[in-house]
């Protein structure tokens, strides 16, 4: 494809009628590559609208570009320090509801202590992957409790959604294994919701 430093090419429909194509026409590509220029000069791709839009109503096209720039900046963060990056410390927890505290063996985090891994999940009742790893993080708690881990696993359901939820009876595979709520699986790590 020719190249210029100061000429744009596109790749660009030819606007030859499939009627009046040659059989070679047809083997070749339907596009090609035409500078900016040419292709704008061409009467199927020229839009003298947009000239006119611009001449007519300058003020339009500034505010089309502050809105597009505001509409950029809104959605980058507006300080730098909201934003996490590897080795910074975690924001504080701001959860509402404590529902599990690991038998009594956790408080509620607010911050996060140096020297303990916290591990934060978050979770929901209707989330299938979410309930099948409930008895591998009880399993994990209990494990590593001693060495300074901490599971909280958050929900942002309404409590009486998470509380309905805890009630019901874990279906178990292990037909000789003993019948439990989920508020006793759960029992070993801290669960809680946080509907805001």
């Amino acid at each position: 494809m020719p190249h210029s430093k100061y000429r744009t090419w596109v790749y660009a429909a030819t606007g030859v009628d499939a009627t009046q194509r040659s059989e070679d026409d047809h083997r070749r590509s339907r596009w090609t590559a035409l500078p900016l220029k040419k292709l704008c000069e061409q009467s199927h791709f020229h839009f003298p609208w947009s000239s006119l839009i611009v001449r007519k109503f300058p003020w339009l096209a500034i505010a089309s570009v502050v809105i597009g720039i505001g509409c950029i900046t809104s959605a980058v963060p507006s300080r730098a320090a909201d934003l996490l990056t590897i080795g910074s410390q975690a924001p504080p927890l701001d959860v509402e509801h404590w529902v599990q505290d690991g038998n009594g063996k956790f408080k509620p985090v607010t911050k996060f202590d140096k020297g303990k891994v916290y591990v934060v999940e978050f979770w929901a009742t209707w989330c299938g992957p979410c309930v099948a790893s409930m008895p591998h993080l009880a399993a994990l708690q209990t494990e590593l409790a001693d060495k300074g881990v901490q599971i909280v696993s958050i929900s942002n359901e309404e409590l009486e959604t998470v509380e309905k939820f805890l009630e019901r009876e874990v279906r178990s595979q292990d037909e000789e294994a003993k019948p439990q709520t989920y508020r006793q699986l759960t029992s070993a790590y801290c669960l809680t919701t946080d509907p805001d």
